[in-house]
C-alpha cells in the first residue's frame, strides 16, 4: 500500500539478506525491496520477513510512522 502511495518507484536490489526471501510473492517483491531500502521494514527475529504471516497492529503502526518520517 505504501509503495503504491509513493508512486511505485523503480527499485533495484534484492531481498537476499532475509533468510525467507524466496517466500515473497513475485508481485510483492519490488514493494518489499523498496520498503526494506527505505527502512520501513526491517524483518523479524532471525533475519526473516515472514511474508505469509499477519503483521501485528504495532508492526503496522511502526511501518506507517517510518514512512511518514522518511
Amino acid at each position: 500500500m505504501l509503495y503504491r502511495f509513493a508512486g511505485s518507484p523503480e527499485v533495484t536490489g534484492s531481498l537476499a539478506d532475509y533468510s525467507d526471501s524466496s517466500e515473497v510473492s513475485e508481485y510483492a517483491e519490488k514493494a518489499m525491496v523498496w520498503a526494506s531500502q527505505q527502512g520501513i521494514i526491517g524483518g523479524r527475529d532471525g533475519g526473516k520477513l515472514a511474508p505469509s504471516e499477519n503483521a501485528s497492529r504495532s508492526e503496522c503502526a511502526a511501518m506507517i510512522e517510518r514512512f511518514i518520517s522518511r
